[in-house]
């Protein structure tokens, strides 16, 4: 029978796994419905309504932007270095467009940015180490050594 010290980390290794899986879920998601891979979904572009440029430090700002579709307001942010957004986005902001996936338009980025790939893509990447890790670690390691090395799990009298 297995102990309450084992049953416990048995619980933080399945949390572990939900959470990284969750997080690689999301971000291939966000990746497919980008077409940032393939084209699966139509996206279309559009002048943003609203577009505001906060700085943040000397290097970087970012872009708050809003639009209209099919009745509904969306909202868009980004964090960009300085010198993006002089080399990629135009000085009249009137012509800066907002690329949305159809179907589902709360995914939408600034496609002049060409950066659309990269949030989803480390996030990808991030939480495939982690569930790696995790697995490795819950396979290959004696669990019950290291709790008793760490002085977690209690020794048992020998009789």
């Amino acid at each position: 029978m297995l102990s309450l010290k084992m049953k416990t980390l048995k619980i933080i290794f399945i949390l572990g796994y939900v959470f990284w899986s969750g997080m690689f879920i999301y971000a291939f998601t966000e990746v497919m419905l980008r077409n940032t891979w393939v084209n699966l979904f139509e996206i279309n572009e559009i002048s943003p309504n609203k577009i505001e440029f906060i700085k943040l430090d000397a290097n970087s700002s970012r872009i708050k932007y809003e639009f209209e579709y099919s009745g509904k307001t969306y909202f868009g942010k980004r964090d960009v270095l300085n010198e993006i957004i002089e080399k990629r986005l135009p000085v009249n902001k009137e012509k800066i467009l907002v690329s949305y996936n159809t179907l589902f338009p709360r995914f939408n980025y600034l496609g002049q940015l060409e950066l659309k790939s990269r949030g989803g893509t480390t996030g990808m990447l991030i939480s495939s180490f982690f569930l790696l890790f995790l697995i490795l670690i819950d396979l290959f390691t004696d669990k019950k050594k290291w709790l008793r090395i760490y002085g977690i799990e209690e020794t048992r009298p020998a009789v």
